[in-house]
């Protein structure tokens, strides 16, 4: 993925990179390379199949993206359909290197990665993401399995903190920065 590509591209090399994050997660067969820049994404990304994203160079993705998913309710114990801002709904293995991401607006309501798959998060920045109500940045849910290392969250908002887990959940060398919350600033588990 390139700020100067095309997603009339294949995406197979870094001469005919594609535009979008969205065009490359639709046609990657494993991995993403996102080259130096900074990408709105207006859509979410919907992660179905294994797939690893790493950015080369000082990437940050924005979003500003709703969708609906499949959430668990403790209360009803049971899954029901609910409608959120949300930049990645992952039910496969993801991997997420060395990428920032940041809102725009900077007020979403429950997460930014919705994860009911195996995520892995090395190496990336969270931050000024408000989280308007609701479940984290990050929200492992019941039945999914997250490491999270080396990862900066900053000045993000949040009833419940961070990282929100009710899932397998492993944190390493994470640092937690001018976190505001009602609950946690860092991980609510």
């Amino acid at each position: 993925v390139s700020t100067s590509g095309s997603d009339s591209n294949d995406g197979l090399s870094e001469a005919n990179a594609v535009a979008t994050i969205n065009h490359a997660v639709d046609i990657a067969d494993g991995k993403i390379v996102i080259l130096a820049g900074e990408y709105t994404v207006t859509s979410i990304l919907n992660i179905n199949k294994d797939l690893e994203i790493t950015g080369q160079g000082d990437v940050t993705i924005k979003s500003n993206s709703k969708y609906s998913v499949e959430v668990w309710d403790d209360w009803e114990e049971e899954y029901v359909s609910e409608t959120h801002n949300t930049l990645i709904n992952n039910s496969a293995n993801l991997k997420l290197d060395n990428i920032k991401f940041t809102l725009v607006p900077a007020s979403i309501k429950d997460e930014l990665i919705y994860n009911i798959g195996n995520l892995y998060v090395t190496d990336c920045g969270f931050s000024n993401i408000k989280i308007a109500s609701g479940r984290g940045v990050i929200q492992n849910a019941k039945g999914g399995y997250a490491e999270v290392k080396d990862t900066t969250f900053q000045t993000a908002s949040s009833t419940y903190g961070a990282i929100n887990n009710n899932g397998e959940l492993l944190v390493d060398g994470c640092k937690f920065l001018d976190n505001d919350r009602s609950k946690d600033s860092g991980v609510y588990s």
